[in-house]
């Protein structure tokens, strides 16, 4: 199985929300960043084969998901 990393988004009651798949980890992030700055809002990366979040979401709204 090859990684896959699935990007999703918080919204406003907390709740993930799917958004897009990354083949590599440098790609998510990329792309987390790039929508970040588009949509100001919170997004994580969830590693498929490892069934976890490699990059969490924010536990508060003080804190940055594109790093």
């Amino acid at each position: 199985m090859h990684d896959v990393y699935d990007i999703f988004e918080q919204l406003p009651d907390g709740t993930p929300l799917w958004t897009q798949t990354a083949n590599t980890i440098e790609d998510a992030r990329e792309r987390v960043s790039s929508l970040a700055k588009a949509k100001g809002e919170h997004f994580a990366i969830y590693h498929a084969r490892e069934g976890r979040f490699v990059t969490p979401f924010p536990t508060d709204a003080t804190k940055d998901t594109t790093k």
